[in-house]
């Protein structure tokens, strides 16, 4: 067995393409007030996009808080909140009456989901609203690695007795309930607060397996978290962020999605690690292809190399152990064009731009056609290991996400070297879409692809360089020309 940490679904960081959009408006916005309402837009947009079985994972009531209390001082604010929620409200009621035909059309778990959030909506005060952002940070959280999740809004409260969470989960038929049985708001020497219980019942252990209090301030969290600075909902906001964070985990390690991923992962790794990794390297198959020296791919740092059955593709892999750098000192080298770092450090942390990971890895994947190999570096990484040797297996676990497998199997997916990695230009003008967006979006593309439609992107790459630098050739043998003749 290995160390699960990079074979486990990422829960924290699954956001999908629509959500990354959104957090990009979320962490821009100065109010409030366009936060929550761009919200219901995209989790609805995103949410309709999707259809699953019957199976739900994971199940989530979100009930109202049962008590908010909130200090005299701050009674003004919180009446002011009232009335910006209440526009929102007004906004929602609005959008909800345009989404109500396409929501029709959606599986049953995906129109629970968006109506509950309509409904709740409707009705949104200040003692509401962290259900409601707990809901939709869920939502965010979960959606990708869990597109058969079903996470609902309730009026129900509770005050935290065991017995009526459990009434409340069987009568919901859900298997976890979220509760916030108490909210306080208060200030300590001129700065604003928030204590918020958090309670989290699992109805199939018939256990809570949360029951914390978290306190915040009025700094802005940012991110996904994002608020005005010093406000109630910054406190709100703050606590939320720690407690969302626990739930998030609590409910992963429950379950039946991560637990059957788990498995695979396993199963996946030591297929890789026993049957690919482990076999010997062919370091000599590259000499002829790869020149030497370049200062862009080094033989001696290849560790392992994968032929299909012609010896007509490869993908191989490439790891170093490089000096310490900062994130200024990375871009300044401009020694690759994309860059992907995995630390394991957070973005918030005061240090993450300054200690940039030391292990680096790429892949060097290569076509022969018409007798001559085309070949580009691709997917280089900094990454985080104990060692060099550790490094290597975390990167070659890579041929996971790459289709190295078929769907849900340890298998070899026969199609591995012709998709993701091998992919070939397609023609978009047979695409189903393209009347929607063959004049629009599509147009220069196509164009661009046309003369290679069929080719490898691999082989359709270096040919565009090859053309460009003939074009380039052209161009100056014209202009030495024509200066020659002034």
């Amino acid at each position: 067995m290995t160390n699960n940490a990079y074979i486990t679904p990422n829960i924290q960081s699954c956001t999908s393409e629509t959500t990354k959009v959104f957090l990009k408006t979320f962490c821009k916005s100065k109010s409030m007030i366009n936060i929550v309402y761009y919200l219901i837009l995209v989790i609805a947009f995103t949410l309709v996009l999707s259809a699953y079985d019957k199976q739900y994972d994971p199940q989530i009531l979100i009930l109202t808080p049962y008590k908010v209390n909130y200090n005299k001082s701050l009674e003004k604010e919180v009446n002011l909140r009232n009335k910006s929620l209440s526009i929102i409200s007004n906004n929602y009621k609005k959008s909800n009456r345009l989404l109500q035909n396409e929501i029709k059309m959606r599986q049953i778990n995906i129109q629970k989901i968006i109506l509950s959030e309509m409904k709740y909506s409707e009705r949104l005060s200040f003692s509401k609203e962290p259900s409601f952002i707990s809901f939709s940070h869920l939502v965010n959280r979960f959606y990708e690695s869990f597109p058969h999740l079903l996470i609902l809004l309730s009026n129900n409260k509770s005050n935290g007795n065991l017995t009526e969470l459990k009434r409340i989960a069987e009568k919901e038929s859900m298997q976890f309930v979220l509760n916030f049985p108490n909210i306080e708001l208060y200030k300590k020497k001129g700065v604003s607060y928030s204590k918020i219980k958090v309670q989290l019942f699992d109805n199939s252990s018939k256990q809570v397996l949360l029951d914390s209090t978290f306190e915040g301030n009025w700094n802005n969290p940012g991110f996904e978290f994002s608020c005005k600075d010093k406000s109630i909902e910054c406190c709100i906001n703050n606590a939320l962020s720690k407690a969302l964070f626990e739930v998030v985990n609590k409910v992963a390690s429950k379950s039946s999605t991560v637990l059957k991923s788990k498995e695979l992962a396993q199963l996946r790794y030591d297929e890789l690690i026993n049957n690919y990794y482990s076999k010997p390297n062919n370091r000599d198959f590259l000499k002829t292809i790869i020149a030497q020296p370049d200062s862009n791919i080094v033989l001696n740092n290849q560790y392992q190399i994968l032929l299909d059955k012609s010896n007509s593709k490869f993908v191989s892999f490439f790891i170093e152990e490089v000096s310490k750098q900062d994130y200024k000192g990375l871009k300044q080298n401009n020694k690759d064009k994309n860059v992907t770092i995995i630390s394991n450090k957070n973005i918030k942390d005061e240090d993450y731009l300054n200690s940039i990971p030391q292990i680096y890895a790429y892949i060097v994947k290569g076509v022969k056609y018409n007798g001559k190999w085309y070949f580009t570096k691709s997917n280089v990484t900094y990454l985080e290991a104990e060692s060099v040797e550790e490094g290597k297996k975390k990167y070659f676990y890579n041929l996971v996400k790459w289709g190295f497998f078929k769907e849900n199997s340890n298998n070899l997916n026969p199609d591995f070297w012709e998709t993701n990695l091998f992919k070939k230009i397609v023609d978009l003008r047979l695409d189903p879409d393209w009347k929607k967006y063959g004049q629009t979006s599509w147009k220069t593309r196509e164009e661009y692809d046309r003369p290679y439609i069929g080719y490898y992107e691999i082989v359709a790459d270096e040919l565009r360089r090859n053309k460009g630098r003939e074009v380039f050739d052209m161009k100056t043998k014209f202009n030495t020309f024509i200066d020659i003749n002034k």
